[in-house]
């Protein structure tokens, strides 16, 4: 008959610290990701204003955009690659307390080349993303008792909790990633540096057509002076702001005809500086203004020149030519016969201007 024990089983060699992390969940890697996006827009805001900065010395806005975009995308990979690689974490990993390892052994941290390639295949469905493609990546990790995301299983990781997430820095990095896009957006680049616009109006036709967008470069004029043939946005000056239908309270874009000292003339459709005897080459224009400008006694706005620009006039061989001041320019659209410019207001004052328009964006994109 056996007899009772109080002997107690053998104890384990396994301890609660020997266990293997817990697996990230879809949740937690979301908010380790939007803290990373601060970062990644920050990069991304230095490189738009990167972008404004290289044009103004002269550089193809549409040669500078492959550059620039291969640039950056380099760059995520190499932030996610060397930052998730040999135990090292990127700010969300941080935050998060995750870490990459080897799927089979989950204690061991991938190595640089593991990570490289699940960044590669991680960017190649974010670009997808706009067809919806993208999703794919990360759906297992939501539905499958692994969560790994599919570059996960391609590459042979896995993502664990070995630390502390730090939730309050994860929430505040989850606004981040909404309010730093839109404060570089609309404190920095759009004040400082680049701005879509679109026309409204035929003014500029053909060059611009009506709703066709185009980038201004707010930067282009801090280094450089406007010049002769530049196509510029500019706000309506105060004086001049009962010419517009809408009180000149939004930018307007025009083509830099007159620079300051400048003698100008519009005759037979064509418009002369005076001391050359040919007129400017004006290829993009379609149609050259009908009327004389400036033509005394004339029935139509050209009278204001006369009337309420005599000083800015001034006369050679029985000829009348608009002299331009000092500090201000003389802007026509292209589209001659139709559009509200110089040759009806009067003169623009350079701190009116802008910035330099380089490129058009849609329908096609081109350097203007």
């Amino acid at each position: 008959m056996n007899e009772p024990t109080d002997r107690l089983p053998p104890p384990s060699d396994a301890s609660p610290s020997d266990a293997p992390p817990p697996l990230a969940t879809f949740g937690l890697r979301a908010l380790a990701k939007l803290a990373d996006l601060v970062v990644l827009n920050v990069v991304a805001t230095l490189f738009f204003c990167a972008y404004a900065v290289l044009g103004a010395f002269g550089l193809s806005a549409t040669a500078l955009i492959p550059w620039l975009a291969g640039l950056f995308s380099l760059f995520c990979v190499a932030y996610f690659a060397w930052g998730t690689s040999g135990g090292r974490q990127t700010l969300g990993y941080r935050l998060a307390g995750l870490q990459v390892a080897l799927a089979e052994e989950r204690q061991t941290p991938a190595g640089v080349g593991l990570c490289l390639g699940r960044s590669l295949i991680n960017s190649f469905f974010l670009a997808l993303s706009n067809y919806g493609i993208g999703l794919v990546d990360y759906l297992p990790i939501a539905v499958t008792p692994s969560k790994r995301a599919l570059h996960d299983l391609i590459a042979g990781t896995q993502v664990i909790v070995p630390g502390r997430p730090r939730f309050i820095a994860l929430g505040l990095s989850a606004v981040g990633a909404v309010l730093v896009p839109a404060a570089a957006v609309f404190l920095v680049i759009k004040p400082y540096f680049l701005q879509t616009f679109y026309t409204p109006s035929p003014s500029m036709a053909p060059t611009i057509a009506v709703s066709d967008h185009f980038l201004v470069n707010k930067f282009y004029y801090i280094r450089n002076s406007p010049r002769r043939g530049d196509i510029i946005a500019f706000r309506v000056p105060a004086s001049v702001a009962s010419y517009f239908p809408s009180g000149g309270d939004t930018e307007f874009v025009k083509r830099i005809v007159g620079l300051p000292g400048d003698e100008v003339r519009m005759s037979h459709g064509k418009v002369f500086l005076y001391g050359r005897a040919t007129p400017l080459p004006e290829p993009f224009v379609a149609e050259g203004y009908r009327q004389d400008v400036p033509k005394k006694g004339s029935k139509d706005d050209q009278d204001d020149w006369f009337l309420r620009r005599r000083t800015s006039l001034v006369q050679h061989v029985g000829e009348w030519w608009i002299k331009v001041p000092p500090g201000q320019y003389f802007v026509l659209g292209d589209d001659r016969n139709d559009s509200n410019d110089s040759h009806i207001w009067g003169f623009l004052p350079q701190r009116n201007i802008v910035g330099k328009v380089t490129m058009k964006t849609s329908p096609q994109i081109y350097d203007l």
